[in-house]
């Protein structure tokens, strides 16, 4: 009996050693985001500091990962004038590791309201909820940026950094690439984890039969 144990319970570490080869591996995604944005009139002038260096992880298809501070964005102006009300262009492009590239577009407004206009900021807006990255061959990385009001002053802009605006993202795999990018193949057992499994089994089957056969023949 204590031989049909030790078998069943080699067959269990056999089929849970198997079940943890499904375990997901993170994909790790390292690289740059550069900000480029209305640096010269007519326009709002900007100015941007951008995050180092960036890194994430994705697991599966539908897991996101955000980055709370992905660049910080301010206007070195005094307060909105005429010409800074005409909207311009700011570009997010994405370098990463493993294979993503990819470009967000939105555009950036000096706005002046209230009474006289004393109240002036800054205003910054994305022309999608979500932009689509190229992720390997055929994959895809959505990634969502925030917008909103910066360098808000009462007849004049507050024009330090401080009183900018920190942008975030948030991204999301929409499709893994083919082939996926990461190690997958060991997802599927090792033909030697299923040979212990299919030798245990086996032996535990004889096993039985055997004691069966002993017990009848004792009973004749």
């Amino acid at each position: 009996m204590r031989k049909l144990f030790n078998l069943a319970a080699a067959c269990a570490v056999g089929l849970g050693a198997s079940q943890a080869a499904f375990a997901v591996t993170p994909i790790d995604f390292s690289g740059s985001a550069v900000v480029s944005a209305n640096s010269a009139d007519p326009g709002l002038l900007i100015n941007v500091l951008n995050l180092s260096s960036l890194n994430f992880s994705l697991t599966d298809v539908g897991s996101t990962a955000t980055i709370a501070s992905l660049f910080t964005l301010w206007t070195p102006e005094a307060d909105v004038g005429s010409d800074d009300k005409a909207s311009k262009p700011i570009t997010v492009s994405f370098d990463l590791t493993p294979v993503v590239t990819g470009m967000a577009t939105g555009a950036t407004v000096g706005q002046a309201s209230g009474l006289f206009g004393a109240i002036q900021n800054g205003r910054l807006t994305w022309s999608q909820n979500e932009f689509e990255l190229s992720y390997g061959t055929d994959g895809l990385i959505g990634v969502s940026l925030t917008g909103g009001i910066f360098n808000t002053g009462l007849f004049g802009l507050g024009h330090l950094p401080v009183e900018g605006l920190n942008v975030g993202a948030t991204f999301r795999l929409i499709q893994l690439a083919t082939p996926v990018l990461r190690e997958e193949a060991s997802a599927a057992p090792e033909p030697a984890t299923w040979a212990t499994i299919i030798v245990g089994f086996g032996a535990i089957g004889a096993g039985l039969r055997r004691r069966r056969t002993v017990r009848v023949a004792y009973a004749g």
